[in-house]
This record gives structure tokens, C-alpha cells and sequence, in this order.
């Protein structure tokens, strides 16, 4: 009978505890981190005075659209909005741009102007109504005005898994730039760091060049990478100028993986803007930048010749051929390629049994017949094997990336 009894009221605890835990809810708030540069800007939500100064995290805000404005004396306002998912904390970095007052020095006194790009500091730019992405650059202290400075794009990858939460995307980039200040003081290079989206909602591979980027049905975020990435280049490249800097007008792209597929699509899109690439396993394959091979035609991406019809203007065959590429894999690394099924990113299976059947069936051997055929139609490739080396970047690749780099800054 007591052992009865024991069991009845446990039942009863267990009924009650489920009880209790029913009643919490789900949290439907999430919060935002607000940063500037210089700090100490009011915060303003909604039109209302938090009573906050930057930084500063902000609480209990719905899941929907807000406003915000950053107040600061002797700078001008920056208003902006965000988009709060529920349990997540939204993180924004500003540099507030200082409002110039025009002052007649005198004799014993000297105007420094305040620089519209800071020095020494990972910059977030938000993404705004000219630049639907998000992204971060960053100035070495270790660079003067009198040195050529050269934009370095790095820190490009696709999202793994693909996901809806550009937030994320968006602080994982900021993990990765990271990892380059050290380099960028040391190598002297201007750091662009794009946000670039992979959806897994309606999914499209933006950082590869999937051939849905170029198509007008596809969702706006994700069409035109490249010339999203044009725009924050030319902000860049202006505002240091506007410092004083001396900026060379091409910019150096490295990547590995997707970062590498980026490195080299982008090249071919905009063959003009670029100095030198690195790119490191490139899914696989890289885009042959011809029309045909042995008479067959080849589409995008596995070579260029819908490239007029698909991106809209004409390929530039002959600036692109001039272009120092470095192209690089581990002789392990096989099985990390994109060649194992049409859709992602390619568009026909025929695609695939083309690249597999007349390059090679995988992708050390693929990549390497595929630069040994370019460069003997004369374009500037250079390809590395690593010996021992599956999907991953190692020390000496990264050496490699720059003594490269440094043999082409002119």
C-alpha cells in the first residue's frame, strides 16, 4: 500500500512539473548590440530615447522591423533599420561621419581632418540603400599614404548549411575577417570583406556564381554578387582617397572552397578590376574562359559561351587572358567537389560528364588538365599541387597566396 501511494504521488510531481513547464512561453523578443565609432552616440528606437550610449545592448524588442538613430555631438545623425528575430541578438557597428566646419587656422594652429576610414580597426558596414549587402574592411596602421595600397577580397565562403539568418552569415564573416588583420599589417593590404548571402530558402549559390544570380525571376538579394561587390569597392577606394591615400585601381581576390569559386568567377566577370587571383580547390572546376572545345559549345559554367545572353555583355576575352591566376589543391582533396549532381550549381548532368570525362574524374587531376590546356592557349595560370593534402588551407598555400600576390604588385 505505501509503495502504491509513492507511486501516486510521483505521478502527480511529474503532472505538475510538465504543468509548470507548459506555462513558459516561447520568447518572442530578441534584442540589438549597438556600436560606433567614435562610441558614446545616443540611441534612439522607434523614435524613442532609450537613454543609452553606445555600446550598448538593447532588450525586449519584438520580432518585426525597427529604426534606429545614433545622436552624437559633432557628428551627423545615422539612422538605419534592422529586423529582430525572436531570441537572437542583432549586432550593428557605425562610423559616425563627423560634421566639417570650416575654421581659419592660424599661424601656430594646424587642422588635422578627421579620416573618414579609421586606422587599425575592423570596420562594419552595414548594408544600406545602395549596398544591399553587409561587409567589413580594415586599413593597416602599418600603411602610409605615400606606399601604393592594394584592396585585398578575402574571407568569401558559402554558408554551410545554407541558411535564412544573414545575421549569422554575417558574424561568421566578422570571425573570418579577423583572422586576416594580422596579414593585412604585415603584407600591407586593404582588407574587403563581403557578406554574401546562401540562402536555403529558394536556395541559390551566390558566392559560386550559380546561374541563377544572372536571372531576373531570381530573388534580388542573391542576383549579382559581383556587382554589389563593385559598389563596396568603389566606396572604399573612394573614401581612402578622399584621405589621402594612394589606392591602385585593381583589387586582388583569394578564396578557398567557394571563396576560390568566387575568386575566379569574379575575374571573368570583371577581368578589368582585377590584379591577380588566388583560388584554392574552386568546387571542383574552374570556368573555362572559352566558347567551345573541339567544336562543342560549352554554357555557363562550365565555359563562357551563353555569357553575353546569361550575364549581359560581351566576355573580355583579351583582359582577362592577362590576368596573373594562381590555382591551387591538395592531391587528396576529392571529395569535397560540387560535380556530383545538376541543380546546385550545375545545370545539366551533361555538364558534369563533360568535365568528368575529358579533364579528369577528380578534382586534383581535373584542375590541374584544365590549367595545363589554358595555358597552353596562352593565358597567365600557374597551378600547385599539395602532396598529402585533402580540403583544407594550410600554412604553406596561405605563403604561397602571398608570395604570389607580392611577385604581381606593380
Amino acid at each position: 500500500m505505501y509503495a502504491k501511494s509513492k507511486i501516486v504521488f510521483a505521478i502527480m510531481f511529474l503532472v505538475w512539473v510538465a504543468f509548470l513547464l507548459g506555462c513558459v512561453e516561447r520568447s518572442t523578443t530578441g534584442s540589438v548590440f549597438l556600436s560606433s565609432e567614435p562610441s558614446g552616440a545616443e540611441i534612439w528606437i522607434d523614435d524613442f530615447n532609450t537613454k543609452k550610449v553606445t555600446p550598448a545592448i538593447i532588450n525586449g524588442l519584438s520580432e518585426e522591423k525597427h529604426s534606429y538613430i545614433l545622436k552624437k555631438e559633432g557628428y551627423k545623425d545615422k539612422e538605419g533599420v534592422f529586423l529582430i528575430l525572436a531570441g537572437e541578438t542583432v549586432s550593428i557597428d557605425i562610423v559616425l561621419e563627423a560634421i566639417v566646419t570650416t575654421t581659419t587656422p592660424t599661424p601656430t594652429q594646424t587642422i588635422i581632418p578627421t579620416p573618414i576610414h579609421p586606422i587599425g580597426c575592423l570596420i562594419f558596414h552595414q548594408a544600406d540603400e545602395k549596398i544591399a549587402y553587409n561587409w567589413f574592411s580594415y586599413v593597416p596602421a602599418s600603411l602610409t599614404k605615400v606606399e601604393r595600397g592594394y584592396i585585398l577580397i578575402t574571407g568569401v565562403f558559402g554558408a554551410v548549411p545554407p541558411t535564412d539568418n544573414y545575421s549569422q552569415v554575417t558574424e561568421q564573416a566578422r570571425a573570418q575577417a579577423r583572422g586576416y588583420l594580422g596579414l593585412a599589417e604585415t603584407k600591407k593590404y586593404i582588407l574587403l570583406i563581403p557578406v554574401i548571402p546562401r540562402p536555403s530558402t529558394n536556395h541559390v549559390y551566390a558566392v559560386a556564381f550559380d546561374w541563377k544570380v544572372f536571372l531576373s525571376s531570381s530573388d534580388p538579394f542573391v542576383q549579382r554578387p559581383d556587382m554589389k561587390v563593385n559598389l563596396m569597392i568603389d566606396r572604399l577606394r573612394g573614401d581612402l582617397q578622399r584621405d589621402g591615400y594612394n589606392v591602385h585601381e585593381k583589387v586582388f581576390v583569394e578564396g578557398f572552397s567557394a571563396g576560390g569559386m568566387f575568386a575566379q568567377r569574379y575575374a571573368l566577370l570583371h577581368p578589368a578590376r582585377v590584379q591577380a587571383i588566388a583560388a584554392g580547390q574552386s568546387g571542383g572546376s574552374i570556368v573555362l574562359p572559352e566558347s567551345s572545345y573541339n567544336g562543342i559549345e560549352l554554357d555557363w559554367p562550365v565555359a563562357v559561351n551563353d555569357f553575353p545572353t546569361l550575364v549581359g555583355y560581351k566576355f573580355d576575352q583579351a583582359t582577362y587572358k592577362q590576368v596573373p591566376q594562381f590555382i591551387y589543391i591538395g592531391d587528396q582533396d576529392t571529395k569535397n567537389s560540387t560535380l556530383r549532381g545538376a541543380g546546385e550549381l550545375w545545370r545539366t548532368q551533361s555538364q558534369i560528364d563533360f568535365l568528368n570525362t575529358t579533364f579528369g574524374a577528380t578534382d586534383p587531376i581535373r584542375l590541374r588538365n584544365q590549367c595545363d590546356y589554358l595555358k597552353k592557349l596562352g593565358y597567365n595560370i600557374t597551378f600547385k599541387e599539395y602532396a598529402g593534402i585533402g580540403h583544407q588551407f594550410t600554412n604553406q598555400m596561405l605563403d604561397d597566396v602571398f608570395a604570389f600576390f607580392s611577385a604581381n604588385r606593380y
